[in-house]
């Protein structure tokens, strides 16, 4: 009797060290994935900023612009179609373009993104915004 409560004890206890065995293992799996993922990301965005900083280094400012506000655009998109969306963000962007050309394309992709996005008076900026929008004002 005693022996079979001592073999059942002991397949309790491996069924539980195997659990939380296969938990750590799966969680460890998880975070190296996340962790690729970010690397992955942040790769990318390091070719775009090196791209970006060549077109302005060759003086084609144009070019920058128009790669910057693409990339812009599609992370608008992006962020306005995520539950809890950062409308800080957001707000930022309807600010930037309520005072850069925007283009009837451009206005189509991101009209309903920023619907319901207030526009920033410039003293609730604090970035080059601030500066920008100063500059259109005068």
């Amino acid at each position: 009797m005693a022996r079979t409560g001592v073999r059942t004890a002991a397949w309790i206890l491996l069924a539980l060290l195997t659990g939380v065995a296969g938990f750590a293992v799966g969680q460890r799996q998880g975070h190296q994935a996340l962790i690729g993922s970010l690397q992955v990301e942040a790769a990318g965005n390091l070719g775009q900023r090196i791209e970006t900083l060549s077109l302005l280094r060759i003086g084609d400012v144009q070019g920058a612009i128009h790669r910057l506000e693409s990339e812009a655009d599609t992370l608008t998109v992006s962020i306005a179609n995520n539950p809890g969306a950062d409308r800080r963000a957001l707000s930022y962007m309807k600010t930037y373009l309520s005072v850069a050309p925007l283009s009837p394309d451009r206005d189509k992709t991101l009209s309903a993104a920023l619907a319901g996005v207030p526009v920033l008076e410039p003293g609730e900026c604090k970035t080059g915004l601030r500066a920008l929008l100063l500059s259109v004002k005068k």
